[in-house]
């Protein structure tokens, strides 16, 4: 049905500064970044083919602020699917599998959805369609 293509991990991070230092820490470059209004965080990628880490840095007032109690961490695991609609209305129907949203989100050059926590023990998984 998608590809099975990991796109990305989510990191998310309590500021810019630890941005700059992780991205550091792992060899990488600063790459774009776009402002996801619905989740109000700014999200940054590295910049480096094979290996696209996602900051995700959540205003104060964001429900992603208070992932982890605040600590932020590794946030969720993003599979690449060339139709997102498609995907996820089978795996809704095929597994009962609930999403988040019940519309795709548009972040910068991508819709986003995710499946709900529950439905995988506690595993984030976010499925995403390059637009």
């Amino acid at each position: 049905m998608f590809k099975n293509k990991i796109h990305h991990i989510g990191i998310i991070v309590p500021n810019e500064e630890q941005v700059n230092f992780l991205l550091k820490l792992m060899g990488l470059e600063r790459g774009h970044s776009v402002y996801v209004k619905e989740y109000q965080a700014n999200c940054i990628f590295g910049k480096e083919e094979g290996r696209l880490l996602e900051f995700i840095v959540p205003d104060t007032n964001s429900k992603l602020s208070k992932f982890n109690n605040g600590l932020g961490g590794i946030h969720h695991l993003a599979i690449e699917t060339p139709d997102i609609e498609t995907t996820t209305s089978y795996l809704e129907k095929e597994f009962e599998i609930n999403f988040l949203e019940s519309q795709p989100v548009i972040a910068g050059d991508l819709l986003i959805n995710f499946l709900s926590p529950i439905m995988t023990r506690g595993i984030i998984i976010e499925f995403v369609q390059k637009i």
